[in-house]
């Protein structure tokens, strides 16, 4: 099936050597697209447990469990809380921005979740 290009306003059809660089071009767009959407979803569910783990270091469930403290009569519980939310906000805003890079093309993909961990924020209770 010819493929068609635009030339001051009219319908020309591709060469054959267009047409493949073209469908090279789309090749390598729809990989790198979908390794990216593959990853983002991976690095995603790693920094979610990445958060759980850290809040259950004081035995809550999970990070969502330990945020539901924020109002909480217990004072040590209410700051273990906001330290949580703090830290969820700060480690999702940096791993968007990362992924943004990455889907721009400004930074390469990265292969691992350790690629880009150290990049998060330091999970330390206060």
């Amino acid at each position: 099936m010819a493929r068609y290009k635009n030339v001051d306003g009219e319908r020309v059809a591709m060469t054959a050597e267009e047409e493949a660089e073209l469908e090279a071009q789309e090749a390598a767009e729809n990989t790198a697209s979908a390794i990216i959407a593959r990853r983002s979803g991976i690095f995603q569910m790693l920094a979610q447990q990445r958060l759980d783990d850290f809040a259950a270091t004081k035995n809550y469930d999970s990070c969502l469990s330990c945020c539901t403290y924020a109002d909480s009569a217990n004072a040590a519980f209410q700051a273990e809380a906001v330290y949580m939310i703090s830290a969820r906000d700060a480690t999702w805003t940096t791993l968007y921005q990362i992924l943004a890079d990455v889907e721009a093309e400004n930074r390469p993909i990265p292969d691992t979740f350790g690629d880009i961990e150290g990049e998060l924020p330091v999970l330390a209770w206060p």
